[in-house]
């Protein structure tokens, strides 16, 4: 069965790949994580925050339980208003996602059959793709707003300035469109950050989402990296550190036991390399120099 799903996805993204979101960054070749953060950094945040008097209110929006919320039928009606795909391909879709039985075993209870006519299976290769399908017009129409998506990690990213601090629009509109695609947002996961190089104090009204405030942070984690409102990834550095020295300490006592260099070199590259390099191309830049020795001397262990 897994094998077909992945035929199958692979068919529909020929279809549906020039079709989606460019801010859509998930499950398409050429992109990845490095990519979603960079624009944020980037696009976002170098080329903006340059200008006087401009910083950026950054939205991270938590889903509850999103996969399991899709409605097949509203995809249905997506997949052929908006992609054009065949209706038999879109009926074998629906069919796939509706009436699936599930039960719950406790120990050695089973509990009675239920049928599930709503979200996608877990750990099926298809559900990523068909979600990132069902939000795909889940997009900003307004200036200096976006809406950056990797799967159902979503950013709602707003260049503001002094004169003009609010969301506008954007994030009335991305509110509504959550309701009416029957996608709960988790309030209290979701957090606002701002980030404003400016020494003029910024007097914003709290974001209110469904009669619930939205938490402000100095920092959060987004996609395997902690971003701060100053950019400059002081506590993705430390995070980085301890790993790596954790890591590390396994290493020197896998050389006191006199282990080959090439299990040694193998060790390096899968537990300790892979934590420096990942997602460095979006951080590296801004860190201290201290921080950036501490690179250079796990390279040098072997």
């Amino acid at each position: 069965m897994k094998i077909f799903e992945k035929e199958m996805k692979r068919y529909i993204m020929t279809i549906a790949g020039p079709l989606l979101d460019p801010l859509q960054f998930a499950y398409r070749a050429g992109r990845g994580v490095d990519d979603a953060k960079l624009f944020l950094h980037n696009e976002g945040f170098s080329r903006h925050l340059e200008n006087s008097g401009a910083f950026a209110r950054l939205l991270f929006v938590d889903f509850s339980s999103a996969f399991n919320l899709l409605q097949p039928v509203t995809l249905g009606q997506k997949l052929i208003s908006q992609f054009n795909f065949d209706h038999g391909l879109v009926l074998w879709i629906m069919n796939f996602l509706s009436d699936r039985q599930q039960r719950v075993r406790i120990n050695e209870v089973l509990s009675d059959i239920v049928n599930i006519s709503t979200g996608t299976p877990q750990g099926c290769v298809l559900s990523p793709i068909l979600f990132i399908l069902y939000t795909n017009d889940c997009q900003s129409l307004q200036d200096n707003s976006y809406l950056v998506k990797y799967a159902d990690d979503t950013v709602l990213l707003s260049l503001r300035s002094h004169s003009d601090q609010e969301y506008g629009s954007v994030l009335n509109n991305f509110i509504s469109w959550c309701s009416n695609m029957k996608l709960d947002l988790n309030v209290s996961k979701t957090k606002e950050m701002i980030i404003n190089f400016s020494r003029r104090t910024l007097a914003l009204q709290p974001i209110v989402i469904n009669g619930t405030h939205v938490e402000e942070v100095e920092q959060y984690k987004y996609l395997g990296t902690v971003f701060d409102n100053k950019l400059k990834f002081d506590q993705n550095s430390e995070v980085i550190i301890k790993k790596s020295h954790q890591r590390l300490f396994v290493l020197r006592k896998l050389n006191s036991f006199n282990v080959q260099r090439v299990v040694l070199k193998s060790f390096y590259n899968s537990f300790v390399e892979s934590i420096l390099s990942f997602s460095f191309i979006c951080w590296f830049s801004s860190v201290y120099k201290k921080q950036k020795s501490v690179a250079g001397y796990c390279q040098h262990v072997l």
